[in-house]
């Protein structure tokens, strides 16, 4: 994570991740290794987390009631009206009918609606809103667009 990012986020001093063990046992019962810095994001910060940039908001891994990143994967994996894939983790609450995407494989983070983007991330012709997982971060948080 960048300087910036990662300032941000300490001031905001109820970000800070105090169950790190519970990371570990959530990416186990997902079944996924994320690239290094999705890892590194979840066990320094815990969320909910809010943006000021767009509105989604990016889901806590294991904390945050019924919305975390692994109930609602875990729903899009099992609903026969979405099956998403093993490497597909559902990082957001539900927002105008869509979802926010991370692609373990690739560490790339798709806004997937509802109105066929599913259908176009399941064959894989769904191009990605941010390349990777730091590009995000700087968005979501910072408001900072890569410029690939």
């Amino acid at each position: 994570m960048n300087s910036s990012l990662t300032n941000f986020l300490d001031s905001e001093g109820c970000y800070k991740r105090t169950n790190l063990h519970a990371v570990e046992q959530a990416l186990t019962r997902l079944n996924v290794t994320p690239h290094a810095l999705f890892i590194k994001f979840y066990e320094s910060y815990e969320g909910p987390f809010g943006s000021d940039f767009i509105g989604f908001i990016l889901s806590d891994i294991v904390e945050g009631g019924e919305t975390t990143i692994v109930n609602d994967t875990e729903y899009f994996r099992e609903n026969e009206s979405f099956r998403f894939s093993k490497e597909h983790l559902v990082i957001s609450d539900m927002c105008g009918y869509a979802v926010l995407v991370y692609d373990c494989g690739t560490d790339a983070v798709y806004n997937v609606d509802f109105e066929g983007g599913s259908d176009r991330l399941k064959e894989g012709s769904l191009e990605p809103q941010w390349p990777s997982f730091e590009a995000f971060l700087d968005f979501y948080f910072l408001g900072i667009q890569d410029a690939e």
